[in-house]
């Protein structure tokens, strides 16, 4: 998520939560003298079992920003997959075809649409994933 987007991103966490789901937000889990760069890599290409990418005007606004680089990490992960791993999302975004700075990998998946589908919905999928997941294990 980008910063802006921070109210959006505690809220789909609080959902996830109540949803039984697990997740690693940067303002929770990292601490101060942490490096955020190994923390937030290790993260997504080595701990995470689903990754959640938040779309947004603010996340579309730049492609130097920081958020890109963790949507390239979760990317290439996702690229020797074959579940279901990158989750992208729309906040204040119509369509996917208002988003140009996705990964490929992103841009040929199905979007969730917030003001579309829904939070609970999304909390509802997610934790679905999350579950199957835990079952293959």
């Amino acid at each position: 998520y980008a910063n802006e987007d921070l109210a959006v991103a505690l809220n789909v966490a609080r959902a996830l939560h109540a949803a039984a789901v697990s997740v690693w937000i940067d303002r929770r889990q990292l601490q101060a003298g942490q490096l955020y760069d190994e923390r937030l890599e290790a993260a997504v290409r080595l701990r995470s079992s689903l990754f959640i990418a938040l779309v947004s005007r603010a996340s579309e606004s730049n492609a130097d920003r920081y958020v890109h680089r963790e949507r390239e990490w979760a990317a290439q992960r996702q690229g020797g997959l074959t579940e279901e791993f990158y989750l992208p999302v729309l906040v204040d975004l119509a369509s996917p075809q208002d988003v140009r700075l996705e990964p490929q990998v992103a841009m040929r998946r199905h979007f969730h649409n917030l003001a579309d589908d829904g939070l609970h919905e999304l909390a509802r999928r997610v934790g679905d994933l999350h579950r199957a997941l835990g079952s293959r294990t």
